[in-house]
Formats: C-alpha cells, structure tokens, sequence
C-alpha cells in the first residue's frame, strides 16, 4: 500500500513538472501559438520579445524594433519594455504617430491637463483627442455643432444689466440687443436673468443663443411676439425661457417664424411658457425642438406649411392645441403631451411621410386629431393615447397600429403619478405597454435619452423601462 501511494506521488510530480511552462518559450497570436504547440498569451516578461518562439532580451535605438509585448524602448537600458518614462520613447511599436506623449507609462495622443488637442476634436478622452459634445467640454464654453470649441471672437456675453456699448467680452457683458447687432458674433451667451425687453427681439443672420445653467428668460413689455426670424435666419435657442407674450394690435407668440422668411429655428432644453398666444407659431419654416416644454400658452406648437421635429419634449396646460401642425412634414417622437384644454396632437397630413409615434397622449380633451384630405395616409404607430375626453377623432385615412388606445381605466399602464402633481406618466414595472412596440421604428432613444429597446422589443410610448 505504501509503495502504491509513493508511485502515484511521483507520477503526480511529473506531471506537474510537464505542465509547468518553459519561461524561455513564448508565443505571439493564435496561428503563431498554434504552430509552437503554445497556450494563447504565452508572452515573455521582464521586457524581453518574443523572437522565433524564446525569449530574447534585445537591445534597440528606438521603439520600431521592439514589439507589442514590450513597446517601448527605453533610454536608461536600450531595451525594449513594457512601459514608458519619456516622450522621447514615443509612439511605442504599432502606435499612431500621434501618440506622441508619455503619460502613466504609456503612449497617448494627449494629456488630461495640456493643450493637446486641436480645434477640430479640442477633448482630452482617455488618452485620446475627440470632438466635443458638451459646452462645458470647451474653455470658452461653446461647443459647435461641428464637434469644435468656438473661439472668443465669435461669443458675444450677455447679461440683464449689461452695458448698451461694450465690446460683449466676458469681463465686459453687455446687453442683449447689443450682442445681436454685432453681425461676426454667431454665438451668443446669457447669463442668468430677466431679460425685460421693449419691443420684439428680431433676430438675422446665424445665432446660437446659449444660456447659463440657470436659464435666462426673455419677455416682451408690449404686446407682439417675444422673439422674432428675419429672412433666412438660422437662429438656436438654447437653454433659454420665452415666457409672458401679450396679445393687442400683434399677436402674443413666444417666437414667431413667419410666413416668407424662410427661416430655421432650434428650440433645445428650453420652456415656451405662459404666451397668450403660440409657444412657438411657424409659417413655411423649418424647426426643430428637443427636451423643450411647451406649458401654459394658448397653444403649445401652431404651423403650417412646415417641416419639423420634435423629440423628447413636453406639452402640457396649453388652453388649446398641444401642437396643431397644419400641412407639411413633421416626425413627432418620444414626447408627453398631457393635459392640454383641446387637442393633444391635431396633425393635418397633406404630404406622405409624416411620423407621430412612441408618445404618451393622456388627460387631454382630445388626444389626437388627424385630419386628412383623403390623399395622404397618416399610421402613427406605437403611442399611448388614453383617458382623454376623447382618444381619437374618427379619421379612416389615419390609423394607429401599435398604439394603446383605453378609456378611464388607466391602471394597467402602471404610471408613476397620473393623478396628483406634479404628473408623471411615466411607465412602472408590470406596465403592459412593456416590450409591445409593434412597427418597425428605428428610434434608439426613449424620452429621457435611454436606450430603445430594453428587452426584446421597445415599449409603447414615450418612455422605455429601465
């Protein structure tokens, strides 16, 4: 028995000892390892390179001769080793050219806390230069639509009290009518504030209008719209509040685009609110509005003859229509229209192509009208449409597939706060409207910027489950 058990002992150590693996072996990718009879990752260590399958120590001038398991030649031994100590070791074997500094032991297109990168892609990212997405990405706090940080020279700083003949630097602000009189400075930044005007702001040319953290509001002391498009402008507002428009001999739009003009504007994170009239009242231009608010106006969106977007937005306590898009092409998306005194959405599609789909159409007095000259088809697919006083108006040229049409009965959607305020619709786990997304959307994003889907298919409605 005992000599039995020294036997089985021995063969043990053997074996052992035959799995043991050669540290002067080495092998570089799969069909390299493969042919060495080797385990994938068997690599060298203590800066050797793998040559002919041993590892070798080798001396090198600069980095081109050493290898990827160790890339960079170092100046102290004239070796090739894992990791770096200086720029001049840079870019390691296999690197960019732009990988040009030593930072934590390795090669890097750019340092977190140096000027790196240029303007076309301004960020530091992990090592790497890419464009900017954020305004607080950007030294003078303007990120451009293009990935790029705008220069000081086309910034004009704004506030309420700022002086009427500064040069809008940032030490000296001045005001706001000021800042767009000033045809070079396409970008226009507000600090917080009310800024009280006397007449309607017209706005030409290019501007990006950008508030603070705490958005600055722009109201209008006698009646007529707030703010204004000339011809052909091109005009952002972004993280700004249009609020308090009055109606007499003009009419109380938030901003008005009229009709002739020809004009773009792009509403982003900002609040319409509070207008006797339109938030936003459009003719014949184009526009666009993301995670905006539209509260408290006679109507939320009025158009017509345009084409729009609008995405993750909200439309609540307008007296009538949410939006009322009369002819055109709009694509209405991943948006909570709630509580309005009319409509929620009445949409007339003249055209082909128009999209209502993956909103949440709850509490108002209709949810959706869609009025159609019988030579144009309207699916709007995917959306929540309960509890109005009214859900849908009869309409046989306009259908919605997908769609969760209920009446009062509301508790299978499983919303978060339907009935009390502050309103919110949306959904909860247990909700049927969970994974029932039946059309072929592409959208990726619900309304709180989250993936689209989250289980095997998208939700009905504005907001996807997580």
């Amino acid at each position: 028995m005992l000599m039995r058990t020294l036997i089985i002992g021995l063969l043990l150590l053997v074996a052992a000892a035959c799995e043991k693996r050669n540290p002067e072996a080495c092998c570089v990718g799969e069909q390299d390892c493969a042919s060495a009879g080797l385990p994938v990752g068997t690599l060298c260590d203590d800066g050797r390179l793998c040559r002919g399958n041993r590892c070798v120590e080798v001396t090198c001038e600069t980095s081109a001769q050493c290898d990827l398991s160790a890339p960079y030649c170092t100046g102290e031994t004239a070796s090739c080793q894992e990791a770096c100590s200086a720029n001049e070791q840079c870019p390691g074997f296999g690197q960019s050219s732009d990988d040009a500094f030593c930072e934590a032991g390795a090669c890097v297109a750019c340092r977190p806390t140096m000027a790196d990168c240029d303007v076309t892609t301004p960020v530091c990212d992990a090592g790497e230069c890419r464009k900017c997405t954020r305004h607080d990405e950007c030294a003078t706090s303007v990120c451009r639509r293009d990935g790029s940080c705008a220069t000081e020279a086309v910034i004009a700083h704004v506030a309420a009290d700022g002086a009427a003949n500064s040069d809008c630097s940032k030490l000296a602000p001045c005001l706001l009518t000021r800042a767009l009189a000033l045809a070079e400075r396409s970008y226009v930044l507000m600090r917080p504030g009310m800024y009280q005007q006397a007449e309607t702001v017209t706005i030409l040319g290019v501007r990006h209008l950008i508030g603070a953290a705490e958005a600055p509001t722009i109201t209008n002391s006698v009646a007529g719209p707030i703010v204004k498009l000339a011809f052909a402008a091109d005009v952002t507002l972004e993280n700004i509040k249009v609020s308090g428009a009055t109606s007499g001999a003009a009419i109380g739009n938030g901003v008005e685009c009229p009709m002739g003009t020809n004009a773009t504007i792009r509403l982003v994170r900002s609040n319409l609110t509070g207008n006797a009239a339109a938030g936003l009242k459009a003719a014949g231009c184009t526009f666009e509005a993301t995670e905006s608010v539209f509260s408290n106006n006679a109507k939320g969106i009025s158009t017509i003859d345009c084409k729009g977007v609008v995405n993750r937005s909200v439309f609540t306590g307008n007296m009538s229509q949410g939006l009322v898009l009369d002819a055109g092409l709009y694509a209405i998306r991943n948006s909570f229209v709630f509580r309005n005194g009319g409509h929620g959405i009445e949409i007339f599609p003249n055209v082909p192509g128009n999209v209502v789909e993956l909103n949440t159409i709850v509490d108002n007095a209709i949810g959706v009208g869609c009025i159609s000259d019988g030579t144009s088809t309207g699916a709007f697919a995917n959306n929540i449409i309960v509890r109005n006083a009214m859900n849908v108006e009869a309409e046989p040229s306009c259908t919605y597939p997908g769609s969760i049409i209920l009446g009062n009965d509301v508790s299978t959607l499983k919303f978060k706060s339907p009935d009390v305020a502050p309103f919110d619709y949306h959904i909860t786990a247990g909700s049927i409207a969970v994974d029932q997304a039946t059309s072929a959307s592409m959208a990726e994003e619900d309304f709180d910027g989250e993936a689209r889907p989250n289980g095997p298919a998208r939700d009905v409605g504005a907001d996807e489950l997580h």
